[in-house]
This record gives structure tokens, sequence and C-alpha cells, in this order.
């Protein structure tokens, strides 16, 4: 199911609420359990539940313009206001990703919320896998023949003397990432080593990477 435009004027407002909370409970083709809200299954204070609970009420907000203020927002600056809705449904979008690629890196894959399964199917599929196992070839590429001449423009963002230290170990997690059907989690560990600032991909030191690296092909099945 496509995600509701809410950047659109909304024919009504309990429509709009309820094409948000349909957004997010969508269950993931093909899944075993039927989906849950998050709230239900985690309770309210976990982090997933906080943030589905943030994007709903986001879609009432917008909802809650029809029949007021809505035509003239528009008409006085249309543009900013249509950059400003687009730009807070995709973080929170965004958010709510976050929360369920967390719950899976944690072992929690079974658990019988749409976002967690529709991401679980995700992460396990071939084109998934193999683009993050293609990122940390190139990084490994990167690291281990830099250009010699290094512009601001191909200058990695990670420390090269950091992921040449781990070649090896970097290249036994991409072979279990492309051999059969490797674990969800594992698959995760691996979505948020690259894609998190602050992980061991991106620091200074070899030792905490190449713990991480040795959780990450436990993870896997090594």
């Amino acid at each position: 199911m496509r995600p509701p435009d809410l950047t659109r004027p909304p024919t009504s407002s309990r429509r709009r609420r309820e094409a948000v909370r349909r957004w997010l409970a969508t269950p993931a083709p093909g899944g075993k359990h039927a989906a849950q809200s998050a709230c239900a299954v985690l309770g309210p204070a976990h982090p997933l539940s906080r943030a589905t609970d943030a994007a709903i009420l986001a879609g009432s907000i917008i909802a809650e313009l029809e029949g007021h203020s809505w035509a003239a927002v528009v008409t006085i600056s249309s543009a900013l206001v249509l950059a400003a809705l687009t730009i807070l449904r995709l973080i929170l979008k965004q958010r709510v990703s976050d929360r369920a690629i967390d719950l899976i890196a944690e072992g929690r894959e079974t658990l019988p919320i749409a976002t967690v399964q529709r991401h679980r199917q995700r992460l396990t599929a071939q084109r998934e896998r193999n683009a993050l196992a293609k990122a940390l070839d190139t990084a490994i590429r990167q690291a281990t023949n830099p250009p010699r001449i290094i512009t601001r423009g191909t200058r990695p963002l990670f420390d090269t003397r950091v992921i040449a230290g781990v070649a090896t170990d970097l290249r036994a997690v991409i072979g279990l990432l492309q051999a059969g059907s490797p674990p969800a989690r594992g698959v995760a560990l691996i979505d948020r080593l690259i894609t998190d600032g602050h992980s061991p991909f991106y620091g200074h030191e070899v030792k905490p990477l190449r713990q991480e690296l040795n959780q990450i092909g436990q993870a896997l099945g090594r």
C-alpha cells in the first residue's frame, strides 16, 4: 500500500487519519502473523510505538486543517507549506523504519508488527543483500587501493587505515551475506553498521570494528 499523500488537502479528516493508520499497519506480503500495532505488542513507551504515534498525530494535525485555514495557508505560501509537510512525512517515516530495524537487529524479527515484517522481508531479499555487500566491497577497495591524489570529492567518510586493517573480516562478512539465506538479524546489523554515522565503521580504531564484525559474523550463522 502506498503511503498517503499528506501534502494534498484532505477530503475528510476522519478518512485522512484512517489512511495514515492503514499505511502504518499494512502487513508485509506473505507475512505469517496478523499485523498488530506497535503499542499493543511493545507498549506505549517503546521507541517504535512513540515514532508510530508521532506519524499518526502528524497526519491528524494535517487533517484538521480541512475546513479551517488550509486554503489561506496555501494561498500565502503554498510552496513552503508543501515542502515542510513533505519533509515532516519523510522524517517520521524514517524514524519508524529506524526503530523497526533496531528491533530486528536485537533479534526480534518475528514480532507481528507490520513495519517490522516489511523491513525483515526487505533485508533478507537478495537485492538488498547484494547492495550491502557491494557497499562493503567498495569500502575495502577504497581503503586498500586509495587514489594517488585525494580530493574533497573522493575522500571517503571512513578511516581508510581502519577499514584496511579489517579487510579480511569484511570479506568474510560479505561471503556470509551472499551465501544462502542469512538471518535477518545479521543483515540488520550490517545495515546499521553502514548507515549509522556513530558505528565503529566510521571510527578511528580497529579493535571496536573487528569486535562488531565478529558479532555480525555470529549473527549471520558463522
